[in-house]
């Protein structure tokens, strides 16, 4: 089959200038569409492409994802975890979401107790008031000792009107994720992950395109074709396996914006810069605010 992927031919550079700032306008054909994009000159950022007079990307700024909440300062997944992000200034807190047997939304990355509180068994085996009982912040450091298991209602409360969710969902019930969102105002730009495709298309058709779906590409820019015809997607999930500078680019001309995870054992301020200075529009990562240091540093956030 013959690649639908954005072929590149520039045929014009110019550089202006706008609000004092010195920019590259650069022009050419994608895939036989005429192209115009405005690069900061300072930065090498691509700041806007348009395709045949539409514009398809517009940066707005790398969006700092907390994974799991700042889970290095505080237990994961947990209220004190996505209160600290917050005040680090995450953009996003990204939250494992799953479901109690007895129909209640619970925050926890492994499908049992096992790891992350002094309890065990499967999530899905037991009941809220159950999983209440045990402690989920001792496993971490005494200073959160007594910190419990929250409930997606409790996780929202907790990011109040300071960031936005990145829900990974795991066996909880679509529905009742979106009518929680909805509950709390999270209306638009809720960015999701979900390996179960036919919940991943429920949590996009009731959301009324409120929730982003960030498909995962497993084979790098050779995924973008399948994944724009099946989702046509805002954004899409690149690991750090997949990364590099061009695919970032072949996903902006694409029209979409690129979620780059740099967390677990990737998550090094080596790997972050890289992200950064690649074009990623969100980057994961546990140590949030090395990723906010590391962006002031640069001028990219105050």
């Amino acid at each position: 089959m013959e690649s639908q992927l954005p072929r590149c031919d520039v045929t014009e550079v110019s550089v202006e200038e706008e609000l004092g700032l010195p920019l590259y306008s650069v022009r050419g054909e994608v895939n036989g569409d005429r192209f115009e994009a405005y690069v900061d000159a300072e930065r090498s950022r691509v700041l806007s492409i348009e395709r045949d007079g539409e514009e398809v990307y517009r940066w707005e700024g790398i969006l700092v994802s907390a994974h799991r909440g700042a889970n290095r300062l505080a237990p994961e997944n947990t209220a004190a975890a996505i209160r600290k992000a917050v005040e680090l200034g995450a953009n996003v807190v990204e939250m494992d979401v799953r479901q109690t047997r007895d129909g209640h939304l619970v925050l926890l990355h492994d499908s049992t107790l096992n790891r992350t509180t002094d309890g065990s068994g499967p999530v899905a085996d037991l009941t809220l008031e159950e999983i209440r009982k045990y402690d989920a912040g001792s496993w971490f450091s005494e200073e959160f000792k007594g910190e419990k298991v929250p409930t997606f209602d409790e996780a929202l409360e907790a990011l109040g009107d300071h960031a936005k969710p990145d829900i990974d969902l795991k066996n909880a019930d679509p529905e009742k994720v979106i009518d929680a969102l909805r509950a709390h105002g999270f209306n638009e730009g809720v960015t999701l992950y979900c390996n179960d495709l036919e919940k991943r298309r429920t949590m996009v058709e009731l959301s009324d395109g409120g929730v982003w779906p960030r498909p995962k590409t497993s084979l790098g820019k050779w995924d973008l074709p399948g994944i724009i015809e099946e989702w046509d997607p805002p954004l899409v999930n690149v690991e750090w396996e997949e990364f590099s500078e061009d695919f970032i680019k072949e996903i902006h001309l694409a029209g979409m914006k690129a979620f780059v995870n740099v967390h677990s054992r990737h998550d090094t301020e080596y790997k972050m810069i890289a992200a950064m200075e690649a074009g990623a529009d969100y980057i994961q990562c546990d140590q949030v605010d090395v990723l906010v240091r590391l962006l002031m540093e640069r001028g990219w956030r105050e």
